[in-house]
């Protein structure tokens, strides 16, 4: 008879056994993975920080063609309106 409880007993040790190394197993491939998704997470991180100053440093550049065209609108507006008033001068 104790022999017999003692067989179970070693039975479901050895099931637990056998599942704990599947758990670990699974375990194992699943911290890979989080391992190989933050490795990736990282390499995005950086291609957008490398992203965001390319993209700030096109808009200082907007910003100074913006300028550059701004003080050329008043010139040709200056030049309009000296020109209005030198033809009204010659008439």
């Amino acid at each position: 008879m104790h022999f017999l409880i003692i067989w179970c007993y070693c039975k479901r040790f050895r099931a637990v056994i056998h599942e704990f190394r599947t758990n670990t197993r699974e375990f194992g491939a699943n911290t890979r993975e989080f391992g190989a998704n933050t490795r990736e997470f990282g390499a995005n991180t950086r291609e957008f920080r490398a992203n965001t100053r390319e993209l700030e440093q096109i808009l200082v550049n907007l910003e100074q063609i913006l300028v550059s065209l701004e003080q050329i609108l008043v010139s040709l507006a200056h030049l309009l309106v000296n020109g209005c008033l030198l033809s009204r001068r010659v008439t």
